[in-house]
């Protein structure tokens, strides 16, 4: 029961690992685009304005930069939540779920890691 226990924490670390990167690319990407498309915005305005004050202007299309991917560095991870923490809380399936122990243990953990 320890063992499958601490098995099931690594894997919650993992799928939290997974997760965090995930949002992070997709937000980086979200990011991105947002400021290209602000960067076109002031650009059109700013070649509308001097083509009404410049006779024969004519502005060169804006080509935007590509912005480098933010790069995702080491993973989440802690070493803070212990096995002796886990397996302190969980008696057996029954009292776990029964006496409302997963709550506070869920609560021990976050506020550990």
């Amino acid at each position: 029961m320890k063992k499958m226990l601490w098995t099931c924490w690594l894997e919650l670390q993992r799928l939290l690992q997974s997760e965090l990167s995930e949002e992070m690319l997709a937000t980086s990407l979200r990011m991105e685009k947002t400021m290209k498309k602000l960067a076109v915005q002031a650009y059109d305005a700013a070649a509308g304005e001097a083509s009404g004050r410049l006779a024969g202007f004519a502005p060169a299309p804006l080509e935007p930069l590509e912005l480098p991917t933010l790069e995702i560095g080491e993973l989440w991870q802690t070493d803070r939540v212990e096995r002796k923490l886990l397996t302190s809380r969980f008696k057996n399936p029954r009292q776990f779920f029964l006496k409302g122990t997963e709550r506070r243990c869920c609560a021990k953990i976050w506020r550990v890691s």
